[in-house]
């Protein structure tokens, strides 16, 4: 009876979690459709193994690595993953002003840079900057040392203002 209602409560919990898992997916894919195939596979993984959840875990980071091994064993079985899209939609269609034009170029040039980044830095970048993980939740995530994940996160960040000239393009795609 209590394995059952834990079940019940880890389930729920994963119905709440499925809006992240597909923006992160997106990030991953660059494709909406391959992404909504990655976290329906992610998520029939999870329930077929949701006996090996261990308590005191959290669920968002099982599922995050669940998704990310998923994504890197399709790409190694695919050789090459096409990029087929940018991480973000910009949704509007055409800026009002010469400001509004400026911010949507930075934009995708800060977006252009992190498709063309190295995926172990484009990882903790997305998780860090885009879905808001502490470092530590990053550390747990991707099972790699507090350490790594700061030094990813810097090396990310300053690729992205070597290449974009500025740092406050990130900070403009963080709140749009």
């Amino acid at each position: 009876m209590i394995k059952q209602l834990k079940e019940r409560k880890l389930k729920r919990t994963l119905t709440e979690l499925y809006p992240q898992m597909q923006r992160f997916a997106m990030r991953l894919c660059n494709d909406h459709h391959d992404a909504e195939d990655l976290v329906q596979q992610a998520y029939s993984r999870a329930l077929e193994r949701l006996n090996q959840f261990q308590e005191g875990t959290r669920l968002d980071s099982w599922m995050y690595r669940i998704v990310q091994n998923l994504y890197f064993n399709q790409r190694n079985a695919q050789a090459v993953v096409a990029r087929k899209r940018p991480y973000l939609v910009i949704e509007n269609e055409q800026p009002d002003s010469s400001e509004q034009l400026e911010v949507r170029k930075s934009l995708e040039r800060v977006l252009e840079t992190m498709a063309s980044m190295p995926e172990s830095f484009r990882l903790v970048l997305l998780l860090i900057s885009i879905e808001g993980l502490s470092y530590k939740e990053v550390s747990v995530a991707l099972d790699l040392p507090i350490g790594t994940v700061t030094s990813r996160l810097a090396r990310a960040r300053k690729i992205i203002v070597e290449q974009c000239g500025d740092a406050s393009a990130l900070n403009e795609k963080k709140r749009g």
